[in-house]
């Protein structure tokens, strides 16, 4: 029962209550029958806009229409899925349909598994393409934009304060997995495992740039803990407490503006 109804339920209640009352203080009888009839069929109040206050006022996102990847591994799984319907079309433990395909995508080759990656690479170059028509400017490399729905609320929000992150070093494959997330759909654990199984067929000369990258992020992790330690000291007086977590997160805004003095320094020196 929608909240509506409750409420139209609920002064239905009352008009009867109201003749109830009447009737109870002996005016019942002044009230002839077209009196108590209107009572009865007042209007009721319009209660539609409790209904708009709940979901109605979140915002909701629409795609953007742009062509997304299906990973070789998600196709697999639909076709075992299909493989295993009876004559009427049922699978006998739907449920479990998981879990198989798991297990036998596990134990497949290489060989074998590229067969459903390069599926995976022609059914997305063919929507790349046929989007391109209307879209000639499409970048398939560019991340998707999501874009708020029509009659969404346009209240500002304040804008959020910018996390700071600790310098850390990073691995070459955290750099690859980063850049398969603008045009694949899978996250977390399904991405990681679609990049270790490009990374193992990759040339030297293609994981150079992750490789490089990660060496940087390894020098900079160096930098800041050499960083942090020289200025403990200077954090201490200015009254920070000393425990790990708090001497982490000063430094860390330090190195940052000194990380953004040093770049509009290095701007203006050029110019």
């Amino acid at each position: 029962m929608s909240v509506v109804k409750k409420l139209n339920d609920i002064v239905e209640m009352e008009r009867k209550t109201i003749l109830d009352k009447l009737n109870e203080l002996n005016l019942f009888d002044d009230l002839d029958f077209d009196m108590s009839k209107k009572i009865m069929e007042m209007q009721m109040p319009d209660f539609s806009f409790v209904e708009k206050k709940g979901k109605g006022n979140k915002r909701k996102y629409e795609s953007s229409g742009q062509p997304r990847r299906t990973s070789g591994y998600l196709i697999f799984c639909k076709d075992f899925r299909e493989s295993l319907r009876d004559e009427n079309g049922k699978i006998e433990n739907p449920k479990g349909v998981i879990k198989l395909a798991g297990e036998k995508w596990s134990s497949l080759t290489e060989d074998e598994k590229k067969v459903w990656n390069d599926k995976s690479k022609e059914k997305f170059e063919v929507l790349v393409e046929k989007y391109k028509e209307t879209h000639p400017d499409y970048d398939p490399e560019a991340k998707p934009i999501k874009k708020k729905n029509e009659g969404s609320s346009t209240r500002e929000k304040k804008p959020k304060e910018k996390k700071l992150s600790i310098p850390r070093a990073k691995s070459p494959i955290q750099y690859f997995v980063a850049s398969l997330s603008k045009s694949y759909e899978e996250k977390g654990k399904a991405l990681t495992e679609i990049a270790e199984e490009k990374w193992a067929s990759m040339t030297e000369e293609e994981k150079s740039e992750f490789e490089e990258l990660g060496e940087k992020s390894k020098e900079k992790a160096v930098q800041f803990r050499t960083f942090a330690a020289q200025i403990k000291e200077e954090l201490l007086a200015e009254g920070i407490e000393d425990n790990k977590k708090a001497l982490n997160e000063a430094a860390t805004k330090k190195w940052y503006e000194k990380e953004e003095n040093s770049s509009e320094y290095s701007s203006s020196d050029s110019e």
